[in-house]
């Protein structure tokens, strides 16, 4: 599997019988070509220099690699290496960013983590206030970057427990741009999202704001707080929406009684007061 940046769509002089449909023996290796490939290779061929059969690559305006190393991730501060096998089955997750500063290309791959396994899928590990809090900053972040600081604005219009991964140290990265949309093309005729996130005028309007991505974030705010849905059709029908209900309980002065019951309540009552 590979990732292709490119200026365009089209691929002039591409083949649909080598290199990958992406380029042909006479356009590979132009500089002309202006892509940059990353590729997840769990085959050894030499033509492409490749290292050995489990590997992560780069190639620069060509699919021959100009860097490879073996797939994997660093834990403890980049002290101990972990191998990390493609052909596992396992649900892998990479982060690719570009370093302008210093025209660097990073990569992360590891193992695929979500938040919403650690919320409600009843795993060993409980995340404690600290380490929720600290996730919900990360995406703060990634939202504030994407709607303010982005050249162009953006609008995620999926944010949920489910969508934002998290890495071996916990540090949370929001992901699943599927639905997302820039500015200029916000408008959709069609309603899209998971019910619970939308904001009330995405119904009336179908136009993805700025606003309607900070209801969806203040959603997943609660979610993570509360520690459930943001619908429960199993449940009472005071609790069944969970915004009406948080909003229910701070109105009557209960506000702590809708945090998620495995959480220390008073360690959480310290880090919001």
């Amino acid at each position: 599997m590979s990732f292709l940046i490119a200026p365009s769509k089209e691929m002039p002089g591409a083949s649909s019988g080598q290199f990958f449909g992406i380029l042909n023996h006479i356009f590979n290796g132009i500089s002309t070509n202006h892509i940059v490939a990353i590729e997840l290779d769990t085959f050894q061929d030499q033509e492409f220099n490749d290292i050995n059969d489990n590997h992560v690559a780069i190639g620069i305006n060509s699919l021959v690699s100009v860097k490879s190393a073996p797939a994997g991730y660093f834990l403890n501060e980049y002290v101990e290496f972990k191998n990390l096998s493609l052909a596992s089955g396992e649900l892998t997750q990479v982060w690719v960013g570009y370093d302008a500063t210093r025209n660097q290309l990073n990569i992360l791959v590891s193992n695929s983590y979500n938040l919403d396994k650690f919320l409600f899928n009843k795993l060993e590990d409980i995340l404690n206030w600290n380490q929720r809090f600290k996730i919900i900053k990360d995406i703060t972040t990634a939202l504030t970057y994407l709607n303010e600081e982005n050249e162009i604005v953006t609008f995620h219009r999926v944010i949920k427990a489910s969508n934002v991964l998290l890495d071996s140290e916990l540090n949370g990265k929001l992901g699943d741009f599927g639905l997302a949309r820039c500015s200029k093309h916000a408008h959709d005729a069609h309603i899209v999202g998971t019910l619970g996130y939308n904001a009330p005028e995405l119904a009336r309007s179908g136009k993805a704001t700025t606003s309607t991505d900070v209801y969806a974030f203040g959603v997943f705010y609660l979610e993570v707080a509360c520690g459930r849905r943001p619908v429960e059709p199993h449940t009472s029908p005071e609790e069944m929406i969970m915004v009406n209900w948080v909003y229910e309980c701070l109105r009557e002065g209960k506000i702590f009684s809708t945090t998620d019951p495995k959480l220390d309540k008073n360690s959480m009552q310290r880090r919001l007061n």
